[in-house]
């Protein structure tokens, strides 16, 4: 099957189906003569021929080359979601978006201090540079033309971040945390950085997803 030859846009950050331009050992070439990406060879499957058309994730590697993948990311452009941290640096944090190389959050796109291992919600958006990174200004980036959707959406995000620290922050404990309705705001809000309110509602979250159980002497992970 032949490959057209006509000029191809790539959409960095985004899902978009090519056809297979070549194969050689190292991967297979995705476009066509004139304008091309490599796809590597451990995602391409046996049954490939030149001309099957793909359906990849485009992104730059960790040597700034445009390269595509068929994993799924766990955020693309025009989303947002709630990313964990994976590691924390002076220009920035790396987090975790099922790639091989991780998403970078520079620093002036944080709105608060972010820890490793903590989850937060980000908006992708292509750089100055045209590489991917994440920020935490994600109003821009809810689509949606309902103010009230967007504010219900932002609130989701938060609450879904939320639980997924407060289980982090139990498992670093141990499991387990003697904390009940009687507990005092300020030992939580030093504890999970959370208003008495909003650690309650991520423990709802939690309890309801059956990650962990409240008894009379506490919480305790399942």
């Amino acid at each position: 099957m032949s490959v057209s030859n006509e000029s191809i846009q790539f959409m960095l950050g985004k899902w978009q189906t090519l056809p297979v331009y070549s194969l050689e050992s190292f991967g297979a070439y995705l476009g066509n003569e004139k304008d091309r990406v490599l796809l590597p060879i451990k995602q391409v499957g046996p049954d490939t021929r030149v001309g099957d058309r793909l359906k990849v994730f485009l992104y730059r590697d960790s040597d700034d080359r445009l390269i595509a993948t068929v994993h799924t990311p766990k955020i693309t452009i025009g989303e947002v979601a709630a990313l964990k941290v994976r590691q924390v640096s002076p220009i920035g944090a790396f987090l975790d978006w099922g790639l091989e190389k991780d998403l970078f959050l520079p620093f002036r796109q944080q709105t608060e201090k972010v820890e490793e291992g903590m989850y937060y919600p980000v908006a992708l958006y292509v750089d100055k540079s045209e590489r991917l990174a994440a920020t935490m200004w994600i109003d821009k980036h809810i689509s949606g033309a309902d103010l009230d959707e967007k504010r219900k959406k932002k609130a989701m995000l938060k609450l879904r971040a939320d639980a997924e620290n407060v289980y982090t922050r139990i498992s670093r404990k141990g499991g387990h945390l003697p904390y009940n309705d009687k507990a005092d705001p300020e030992v939580i809000e030093r504890d999970f950085h959370l208003s008495k309110n909003a650690f309650k509602r991520a423990v709802g979250v939690l309890y309801k997803a059956r990650r962990l159980e409240i008894t009379e002497d506490g919480i305790t992970l399942v």
